[in-house]
């Protein structure tokens, strides 16, 4: 760990750095208004998918890092582009 650095500064930069993602994420959902609207609110949802994998790697409970209570598939299944176009529903 760097000088002048402890575990707390380090613990309060990982809860910090999710949260604001979590927060992206939730306006990305929320704003899905043409494709790159959808695949950015996608990508948020794989990033916070994938750092709740690594934590549970690690044993770090997904608590103390502010990555409980989201549910990437459940979420990415949500954000499925829905265009109504007879050869996507086709697919």
């Amino acid at each position: 760990m760097p000088k002048g650095q402890d575990a707390n500064t380090l613990d309060n930069f990982l809860r910090d750095t999710f949260s604001n993602l979590r927060r992206r994420a939730a306006d990305a959902a929320m704003d899905q208004h043409d494709d790159f609207s959808r695949g950015r609110a996608m990508a948020y949802a794989e990033v916070l998918g994938h750092l709740q994998n690594q934590a549970d790697s690690f044993l770090i409970p997904r608590e103390a890092l502010g990555l409980d209570g989201f549910d990437p598939i459940q979420d990415l299944a949500a954000l499925a582009p829905r265009t109504g176009r007879a050869s996507d529903q086709d697919r």
